[in-house]
């Protein structure tokens, strides 16, 4: 696999492949599932046919699903994704946060966790950054995988293993795992706020700068470097300022180059 270049792939092609790099060491991206672009909600029920739990059995019909959302994500896409669970033949229980304003705190970790059905076996996120961290954090403790049904375009941690969260006023980065689906429909991420999208472009243009610190750490201390994911960074930095023009237009093109990149 050392001569795949990962800039050259699609992002389906860089998940679950072992890639023995050239830099020496070698790269795997354990996500089950990702689709990204016009309509890739409709690919929920062909994952969750293909979705295996974390004690090796498959997901059944019949086993219970969790929707976690908040009201403005809710309706965005929330009742599509209920309607393509339903039809697929998942029981579902939902919790709806009825909260004007909430950021990723451990108060509202517990308010999920109260809600989580005892025979739950998946956790699908409806939202962005808060809604993404909080139901991460409890499916990790209750060893359930979760989806991310990505509503905005709006920040880089959406393939994340950790669920940062504030509790007492003091953030704390827990130890996760990645979302076994993230999809990210551009009919979804159209509706986001303007602020929103310019804060996802603001995290990609910001991994120019990590890619030269990692550089500088290299030259200076010799730490390890691989040009190959390098590349991949920048590349992605680059499709998502040539196409500026379209996210400012809401082209699902230019939308589906952002969220790839984040």
């Amino acid at each position: 696999m050392a001569s795949k270049k990962f800039k050259d792939l699609g992002i389906e092609e860089l998940i679950n492949e072992n890639f023995a790099c050239e830099c020496g060491k070698n790269h795997l991206a354990e996500i089950d599932h990702i689709a990204i672009g016009e309509g890739a909600v409709e690919r929920l029920p062909e994952f969750l046919a293909d979705q295996k739990l974390h004690d090796g059995t498959r997901l059944k019909k019949g086993d219970k699903i969790y929707l976690v959302a908040d009201q403005n994500t809710w309706d965005v896409a929330g009742e599509r994704v209920k309607e393509l669970v339903k039809e697929a033949g998942y029981p579902l229980e939902t919790y709806i946060f009825p909260h004007e304003h909430m950021h990723a705190e451990q108060k509202y970790a517990d308010e999920i966790e109260e809600h989580l059905p005892e025979d739950a076996k998946l956790a699908i996120a409806i939202g962005s950054g808060t809604i993404n961290d909080l139901t991460r954090f409890v499916a990790f403790n209750h060893d359930l995988p979760y989806y991310i049904v990505a509503t905005a375009p709006s920040m880089d941690g959406y393939a994340s293993n950790v669920s940062p969260l504030v509790q007492n006023n003091l953030k704390i980065t827990h130890p996760a795992e990645c979302a076994s689906a993230i999809i990210g429909d551009t009919d979804f991420l159209a509706t986001a706020p303007d602020v929103m999208v310019a804060a996802g472009l603001g995290d990609v243009l910001g991994k120019v700068l990590a890619i030269g610190d990692w550089r500088i750490s290299q030259l200076v201390n010799d730490e390890y470097y691989c040009d190959n994911v390098g590349e991949l960074v920048l590349e992605s930095v680059r499709k998502c300022v040539e196409s500026v023009p379209g996210l400012v237009e809401r082209d699902p093109q230019a939308l589906t180059y952002l969220m790839e990149s984040l």
